[in-house]
Order: structure tokens, then sequence, then C-alpha cells
């Protein structure tokens, strides 16, 4: 299954550390591919630069990840990703918890309380939908996203460290 995990660049320094987080799982059901775009433009939240990377994708190319260049995935994500869709194959969306700062958020889809390194979305879904540019803009696109969706599934346990490079 293909994964592509699509990263706005506003942090070089933290790349490596970010493509450890990606590449460093052993895992045998993603084809995990990387996509990464600085654009020196203005834009709330890299939204431009994150809707750049989704056109960069097609419908049919499995799913997609945003990370934020400051954020981690935890080793465990594509493991218990993989084990979700195993079990839910007709799952559009999985939404999971973060860790920021050792506190734990879980999954809540509401605008102004979701971030977009929470959710794992079927590319399929999100077809030509795209991030609005505002500070909230994630919560705005996961809310439609949600709204559209057949079968979401809520991960209760985190798998990013949000903001942990910052």
């Amino acid at each position: 299954m293909n994964l592509h995990v699509l990263t706005a660049v506003t942090r070089p320094s933290n790349l490596e550390r970010v493509y450890d987080s990606i590449y460093s799982q052993d895992h045998s059901f993603w084809t995990v591919f990387w996509h990464l775009l600085h654009l020196d433009a203005p834009s709330v939240g890299g939204q431009k630069v994150k809707n750049l990377l989704l056109d960069a994708t097609r419908p049919e190319d499995g799913w997609v990840y945003v990370l934020d260049d400051d954020t981690m995935m935890h080793p465990q994500f594509l493991d218990r990703t993989a084990d979700v869709i195993d079990a839910n194959p007709d799952c559009e969306v999985i939404f999971v918890g973060r860790s920021d700062h050792g506190n734990l958020f879980m999954p809540e889809v509401k605008v102004g309380a979701i971030d977009i390194c929470q959710a794992l979305i079927r590319r399929d879904l999100i077809n030509d939908l795209r991030i609005p540019d505002l500070y909230d803009g994630d919560g705005w696109f996961l809310q439609a996203l949600i709204d559209k969706a057949v079968e979401a599934v809520y991960l209760p346990e985190s798998l990013s460290f949000y903001n942990l490079l910052r």
C-alpha cells in the first residue's frame, strides 16, 4: 500500500530527524514516499505548500499523511495504521492522538481542536478538496473530509510527536 508523506519545509535543519522518524520503522505493509517542498510565499501554516503537495498526488495513489517539519512520527505509526487498515478495509480516515511535549491529545474533529498530523487519509477521499489558507485551515479541511467519509477510525493512542522539533 502506498503512503505519501507530505512535508511543507520551513525548518530544513529538522529534516534529518523527521526522515529518521519515517524511515527507521520496520514495516512491510507500506511503500512510503516522502514529498518535500519549500515555497517562499505567504501562507498561514504552510497551507499553500501542503495543497501543492496534495496536487502532486493522485486520487488512486493510496493514502496521504501531512507531517509538519517540526513533528515526528511515533516509532509504531506505520505498524499501527497498517493494523487499522487490515481490520477496517473500508476505512477512509484514521484519526490518531498526538503527544505535545508529554501531554496526550486525542483527535477531536473540530476546528481549532485538531491538527493535520492527527489524520491519515485515503487519497481518493480528498479528491480535489484543499486546505483553506487560514490559521485553522487544517481543522476546516478535516471537518470537510469527515463529513464525506463513509468510515473513519479513531485510534486512541499517540502516533505523532507534535512540535517536538521546535
